[in-house]
């Protein structure tokens, strides 16, 4: 398992640096410069992905198709999301999803995890709301108008600190836990 990390300390009471040990044999993890992976970032990203918070109606949670039991695919030919809608095709697989340095989804419509995550979000099929939803659903959360600025800078913005959560979702699935 990859979960061999360690913990940096900082001189201020920002976010901890939390460093991924990574296999030689696999590519490197594209890190953006301004989203430093942080061990508070892990834990509300982990928090977030089974929070079913993100969608519209707050009835499924990105693990609803990405159930880690199945490596993190809902083992279905086509998904469903919200009010069992019915989307275009299946939830892939998110193992080692931040190994990935090309265009995600079939189509190659987003360059990166940050953009993939807004897709389901609004997506009317699967998550069926906005951002602009989602932020304010997070602000009203007693754990999350703190966990998110605590975990990823930004104050009270939490747009910037909800799209930064991106990248702890997807090493947590990297970690496999």
């Amino acid at each position: 398992m990859l979960a061999l990390c360690w913990v940096a300390c900082t001189a201020d009471s920002g976010p901890q640096a939390f460093a991924i040990a990574e296999p030689p044999e696999f590519a490197r993890i594209i890190y953006p410069s301004d989203n430093r992976t942080t061990a508070a970032g892990l834990a509300v990203g982990r928090r977030l992905f089974f929070d079913p918070i993100l969608s519209v109606d707050s009835t499924i949670s990105c693990s609803s198709c990405h159930e880690p039991a199945l490596a993190f695919t809902d083992g279905r030919a086509i998904s469903s999301g919200i009010r069992g809608r019915v989307g275009q095709r299946n939830s892939p697989s998110l193992t080692n999803v931040g190994y990935l340095h090309k265009q995600l989804f079939w189509d190659g419509r987003a360059d990166d995890l940050e953009t993939q995550a807004l897709h389901p979000i609004a997506d009317p099929n699967e998550m069926g709301g906005s951002w602009v939803e989602v932020i304010e659903k997070l602000q009203r959360h007693p754990h999350y108008r703190t966990a998110l600025p605590r975990a990823f800078g930004g104050g009270g913005d939490l747009s910037r600190a909800g799209r930064k959560g991106t990248r702890p979702v997807s090493a947590h699935v990297d970690l496999g836990e």
